[in-house]
């Protein structure tokens, strides 16, 4: 007796049959679509269905609409040294500004952090001013590190076509033998 279960198998329409041998081999019992690709039309044959609408693989109509329904992630500001009493971090330095917003609706998700220390500064020893994208640490030390991580809605939609393109841009990846 074979068992199926708990393994759900990527496929497209232009996959079936393949889709079918590897459901068989590996037990799998449902299918998904991949990376925005369309599931064939008997996928229902196949067994359990989920179907994903990857928004960030193109519909950028619909989500300049719908901006509550962006993705929203923690992105790391660049490292700062305070040099006096107080240290200003302008957290979206590095980052495409047509790609990303802060997400000022989330600021107490945000973390401050001294990095010399470790510490995780409490929200009422920072500040945010939201129309230069910049947080200031009131009661910084002299001579340690700071960073903030950030809430950012993702606002530029991005095909699975250039997302290797866009990780190189935004985390500075390097490409091997360019």
């Amino acid at each position: 007796m074979r068992n199926t279960g708990r393994v759900t198998i990527p496929t497209d329409e232009s996959f079936v049959e393949g889709t079918k041998e590897i459901m068989q081999k590996w037990g799998a019992d449902a299918v998904r679509d991949c990376d925005g690709t369309r599931l064939p039309e008997n996928a229902k044959e196949l067994g359990k269905v989920y179907n994903m609408y990857f928004i960030v693989r193109g519909d950028n109509a619909w989500a300049r609409l719908h901006p509550e329904e962006a993705q929203r992630i923690f992105l790391l500001s660049e490292r700062v040294l305070a040099v006096g009493n107080s240290v200003t971090i302008p957290f979206m330095t590095g980052f495409l500004h047509d790609q990303f917003d802060p997400d000022y609706t989330n600021i107490e998700r945000w973390q401050v952090y001294d990095r010399t220390t470790g510490e995780c500064l409490p929200r009422e020893a920072w500040n945010v001013n939201e129309k230069k994208h910049e947080v200031t640490i009131l009661k910084a030390k002299r001579m340690h590190e700071y960073t903030i991580s950030v809430t950012r809605l993702t606002k530029l939609w991005i095909s699975a076509a250039v997302r290797g393109l866009r990780s190189r841009l935004t985390v500075r990846w390097a490409w091997a033998n360019c």
